[in-house]
């Protein structure tokens, strides 16, 4: 298991933070959002086609097997 704190609101930000996690052999991967509105199953979902078809990431795609998202102070499952 591994958390990590999404901060940005960028375009690869989630894909990255899947992307260290499965480095780091995590196969759940706890995506903490400090403020709600950098938040959205779209864009949990986004980002999650970005990383298993970025080319870096796909030797990690079978790595995750549960994504959890905590938005400030609750917990919303991710799409996987």
């Amino acid at each position: 298991m591994e958390i990590k704190a999404t901060e940005k609101n960028g375009k690869w930000a989630i894909k990255d933070k899947l992307h260290h996690a499965a480095k780091q052999g995590a196969e759940c991967v706890i995506l903490y959002f400090h403020k709600k509105e950098l938040f959205s199953f779209e864009r949990i979902e986004d980002g999650w086609n970005e990383f298993v078809t970025d080319k870096d990431s796909l030797q990690y795609v079978n790595t995750i097997k549960r994504i959890v998202c905590v938005v400030e102070e609750t917990i919303v499952e991710g799409p996987i």
